[in-house]
């Protein structure tokens, strides 16, 4: 329930974030999903290249783990139209 305390803040080092991705991974659940891709898809449009990498990589964990996918997979393809190199 407290998952958004994971949420990354801007002033945060690199692994820490890096961290905190990988804890909404795994707290991911059918409930607060939508949430949670939400917030990572904000990350992907970050001018912090690595982090923007790794937010699109746990979206990509977390619709592996769900079983509805259909809408996360929506987001995936969103970020192709971003027309960003490391996108």
């Amino acid at each position: 329930a407290d998952y958004k305390h994971f949420y990354c803040q801007y002033n945060e080092p690199f692994y820490v974030k890096k961290l905190k991705l990988e804890m909404l991974t795994a707290v991911a659940n059918e409930s607060n999903t939508y949430e949670i891709v939400t917030e990572l898809c904000e990350y992907a449009a970050n001018v912090d290249i690595p982090m923007a990498r790794e937010s699109i990589r746990a979206v990509g964990k977390i619709a592996l783990q769900q079983y509805d996918v259909n809408a996360i997979v929506d987001r995936l393809l969103q970020f192709l139209e971003m027309e960003k190199d490391h996108v």
